[in-house]
């Protein structure tokens, strides 16, 4: 199988502000939130673009350019490239920057019937 994992991590910074944290106030307080998104995606041609589900995620993507990291079926981490993002179905499009990947093959003559998945020859 040749499914991916894709990893987007997005890092926000506060604000300066004054808070008191266990009973001491700290002045210019400036916390950073790091947030991992992991997803399954598709390599849906040989170039390396995979299409991915985010869900409302995609809100997250906002900001600053998330980090995107590619785990492919052997364990191997490729940098990726956010391509772009549709936000009424809340999926995204992104490009492996680094490494082959395999394109994830798709039957065209599957049939689904009494729960279970069968491919007829040349599909």
């Amino acid at each position: 199988m040749t499914l991916v994992r894709v990893n987007f991590t997005t890092e926000i910074h506060g604000g300066n502000d004054a808070v008191t944290i266990k009973g001491k106030k700290t002045a210019d307080y400036q916390p950073t939130i790091i947030q991992v998104f992991p997803s399954t995606g598709v390599v849906f041609d040989e170039r390396g673009h995979i299409i991915t589900f985010l869900g409302y995620r995609w809100v997250d993507m906002q900001g600053p350019a998330p980090q995107i990291e590619i785990i492919d079926s052997k364990g191997e981490k490729h940098a990726g490239q956010l391509i772009g993002i549709d936000q009424n179905i809340g999926v995204a499009v992104v490009k492996s920057e680094g490494g082959r990947l395999r394109k994830t093959p798709i039957c065209e003559g599957c049939e689904i019937k009494d729960g279970l998945h069968s491919c007829y020859p040349g599909g």
